[in-house]
């Protein structure tokens, strides 16, 4: 049986539901996630309907809908707004270090 990996801190935001997927499974068949190109394109769930409809590497979630990112040589990193929770808002984004986006060296 797999163990599914989970995050002390993301399970402390009690509001926020999340998974890490093992490799090969697919997300959620409601998921929105886009055609990854490693760009720093964004786009909306209701913009990736259906799925991989257009070309982004980050996905804003505007409902209930869960949003997905797929990652190989990149970092998955999430944006979660506490003060927008009650209206089921959040991110998800990944991006290579490369690209400047989540650059660990600040």
């Amino acid at each position: 049986m797999a163990v599914i990996p989970r995050s002390p801190l993301l399970d402390s935001l009690e509001w926020l539901e999340y998974a890490f997927q093992p490799a090969g499974e697919p997300p959620p068949a409601d998921a929105a996630y886009g055609h990854q190109r490693h760009s720093a394109t964004v786009v909306t769930d209701i913009e990736n309907i259906p799925p991989k409809s257009c070309e982004s590497d980050g996905v804003i979630g505007s409902g209930t809908r869960p949003v997905a990112v797929y990652t190989a040589d990149c970092l998955p990193v999430l944006f979660a707004d506490r003060q927008a929770a009650d209206r089921g808002r959040g991110s998800c984004r990944t991006q290579r270090y490369a690209g400047g986006c989540a650059d660990p060296r600040g």
